[in-house]
């Protein structure tokens, strides 16, 4: 019913990821314990929902926004070491004029490769950008209606994968740009 359907759209919406598959996997669109878990009630579903879908993106993306934030620091700390060399190598350069060669160019060269890399890559904004998602996972998974109302659940689901896809869609936008 409306699973296909929506999954249907969401192909047609994400055509261009069926040109980078080398495989498509095998079995059936929708699995066995898919099927399973639709015919269970509402209280089994919306905790499955909440403890395999929601806890593991929140955690994904905390873990993302972990790893920028601890890539960041390091480029950054390699930054001011080879600036720090660079510094180091000048100066030795104006006291110790007869040296014919001192590698301050190199260090240069190293600290300015080093600065279009961290730019490029965009690990603070990275960092920045899952934790945000981590944030909204959170007060998505708050907002889980108490009731046992079908139509609210099923909105909310609606609603979280609809989160989870604009943050692909940016991700992806980020990746395409970089």
């Amino acid at each position: 019913g409306n699973f296909v359907r929506d999954l249907r759209k969401i192909f047609e919406d994400n055509k261009e990821v069926s040109t980078h598959a080398i495989e498509m996997p095998a079995g059936e669109l929708i699995t066995q314990v898919m099927s399973e878990l639709r015919g269970r009630n509402l209280d089994e579903r919306k905790e499955t929902y909440k403890n395999l879908r929601i806890r593991d993106q929140r955690q994904w993306y905390a873990g993302k926004a972990k790893l920028n934030r601890d890539l960041a620091r390091r480029w950054f700390v390699a930054l001011v070491v080879v600036n720090i060399a660079a510094l180091g190598a000048a100066i030795l350069r104006i006291e110790f004029p007869s040296v014919d060669h001192w590698p301050t160019d190199i260090f240069v060269a190293a600290a300015a490769s080093l600065m279009g890399w961290v730019q490029s890559k965009r690990f603070h904004e990275l960092s920045s950008s899952y934790a945000l998602t981590t944030h909204e996972i959170l007060l998505l998974a708050a907002m889980m209606p108490p009731d046992n109302s079908e139509e609210k659940f099923s909105s909310f689901v609606g609603d979280a994968e609809n989160a989870f896809s604009r943050e692909h869609t940016q991700w992806r936008a980020r990746r395409d740009v970089a």
